[in-house]
């Protein structure tokens, strides 16, 4: 039996365990002990600054604002995102409504609105 791939245990060890409590073992020590858990979902994290990364989105705080247009975000990286449409690098759009995405990743996500559009009440 080899290491795991996760976490550093090698198994050679536990080979007595069965298949499944071992894997059941790999998981529990991988995930983390997500101690701090968010009042408002079910969600929970290791880290503190998750959680309060996370809540912020909860109340919308948006304190990062795009000095271009105004939009306004929660999160650091979600404004960094938004400003390579200013720039223009790799923006793709949408051929149905003209809607611009920073990537091809975002359009194919988005397309998914499109589709639910056209489905039928019965369907």
């Amino acid at each position: 039996m080899s290491a795991c791939a996760v976490v550093d245990i090698n198994f050679s060890r536990l080979i007595s365990l069965h298949f499944v409590e071992v894997n059941m073992l790999c998981c529990i020590f991988s995930s983390g002990d997500k101690r701090h858990k968010c009042t408002e979902c079910d969600r929970a994290f290791v880290k503190s600054a998750d959680l309060k990364r996370h809540m912020a989105g909860h109340r919308n705080e948006k304190k990062f604002v795009c000095d271009d247009c105004g939009s306004a975000f929660t999160r650091r990286d979600n404004l960094k995102a938004h400003r390579l449409l200013h720039t223009r690098e790799s923006v793709v759009t949408c051929d149905l409504c003209s809607k611009e995405f920073i990537n091809a990743v975002y359009l194919k996500r988005h397309m998914h609105i499109h589709k639910q559009a056209k489905k039928k009440p019965y369907e």
